[in-house]
């Protein structure tokens, strides 16, 4: 590939990957601006209120006793969401609901860009990449099955709807981070330069940061004593 075309395939990759993130933003905007859910549905409660320990405590609470009867505080969940959400908070200077809202949002429109992204990288077709993306953003099982149609609230997408309904935040912040981490290992595998291989090794590291089956304590196992 020349360089001519590398930069222009670049330019149009970083414009795209923005052009989507800037739509899908548009798509679920109140999600930036909300506050408290009136679902009791939702687990997001516990994130938040871990958001809210965390910056209180600020920059490590090293100590949770609110979790099995006290425990360190590395143990109780994965870090990423509830460390973005709280630093969300304070970037913003909002309360940590918020924080947690906007850094969730801001997650699920990367991980429309980051489809795009993966798609791009590996068919090295922008078409695909846009149809991927699109079909991403837009369609769910909800038009295939019944069963996702009668949970789905007001008709979301099931992405979304895990988001909002059931207050998935950690799951749904790794399954962003995911297409970026395949995407630059693929790179990596063909040869790139070192950074792709940084890049992979970092979105990989931060999407097992986000999800709770990666955290600490799963990988250890239950009834783990703090020294």
């Amino acid at each position: 590939m020349s360089t001519r075309r590398r930069g222009s395939r670049s330019f149009t990759t970083l414009l795209d990957i923005g052009l989507l993130f800037a739509a899908t933003a548009i798509l679920i905007l109140p999600l930036f601006r909300i506050g408290y859910f009136d679902d009791w549905m939702s687990i997001e409660g516990s994130f938040i209120s871990d958001a809210r320990f965390i910056r209180d405590h600020w920059p490590h609470p090293a100590w949770h006793a609110l979790w099995y009867c006290g425990n360190r505080f590395d143990y109780a969940y994965a870090p990423a969401t509830r460390y973005g959400a709280a630093i969300a908070s304070m970037l913003f200077n909002v309360i940590p609901v918020r924080g947690y809202h906007i850094y969730i949002a801001i997650l699920y429109c990367l991980g429309i860009s980051g489809i795009y992204f993966l798609v791009r990288t590996g068919s090295d077709s922008r078409g695909a990449a846009w149809l991927a993306a699109t079909a991403e953003a837009l369609l769910s099982p909800i038009l295939v099955f019944k069963s996702y149609r009668e949970d789905s609230l007001h008709g979301m997408p099931e992405r979304l709807n895990a988001l909002i309904k059931w207050g998935e935040g950690p799951h749904l912040c790794a399954l962003a981070i995911i297409p970026f981490a395949l995407a630059f290992s693929l790179l990596a595998f063909r040869g790139g330069r070192r950074w792709t291989v940084a890049a992979a090794a970092i979105c990989a590291g931060c999407a097992g940061a986000s999800a709770d089956k990666a955290s600490p304590k799963r990988a250890a196992g239950r009834g783990v004593r703090p020294r």
